[in-house]
């Protein structure tokens, strides 16, 4: 037995059913051992089974215009049975036809996204290098425009020594001139 019963009772009745089922004969003595009950439920057990396969035997075989009624209503079940079957295939054949065809359209619409992706990721790499070229372009021009600004500040320097330089030339040449003149205003 694989699940025991609660009450004395059904032990007693499911071990009964067993006995039966292993080809064994159905006592009171064989359902106490196999169910472990008093030997008075037991024997009701035993009693009550026995009394139902009594009944069950002792019915009357089927008679012939009985079985031919029974055979055309079994013959109309299962041509019912069958055209209900016939028409649910055709059914669920339709219903798989469909599906398979949306999976066709679903698998054009992923490779027709696939590509597209495919697509953007090119024009994403081509754009991620001009980027890099145009960063470094840049970089490389910032780096011209501080060694411009660098050489201009430099000149810029160099022109004010020079101008500085002019000045005093001039401030030298012009006392040197004057120092002239006044030699050559004075009498010799």
């Amino acid at each position: 037995m694989t699940a025991t019963p609660e009450s004395p009772e059904q032990r007693a009745l499911a071990a009964a059913e067993e006995l039966a089922a292993q080809g064994d004969k159905v006592t009171a003595r064989a359902i106490r051992q196999a169910a472990g009950v008093r030997t008075a439920v037991a024997a009701a057990a035993a009693k009550q089974w026995n009394q139902q396969q009594a009944a069950e035997e002792e019915l009357p075989p089927v008679p012939d215009s009985v079985q031919r009624r029974i055979a055309g209503i079994w013959g109309e079940a299962v041509t019912v049975a069958r055209a209900s079957h016939d028409a649910e295939r055709q059914g669920w054949e339709t219903q798989v036809a469909a599906a398979q065809a949306e999976a066709r359209e679903l698998e054009a619409v992923v490779d027709a996204a696939e590509a597209q992706v495919e697509q953007l990721r090119a024009e994403l790499e081509t754009i991620q290098a001009l980027v890099l070229e145009q960063r470094s372009r840049a970089d490389r021009a910032e780096a011209r425009s501080e060694a411009e600004q660098t050489e201009n500040a430099r000149l810029r320097a160099e022109l004010d020594q020079l101008r500085g330089q002019v000045l005093e030339q001039r401030s030298r040449a012009d006392r040197a001139e004057a120092l002239l003149e006044a030699q050559q205003d004075e009498p010799q």
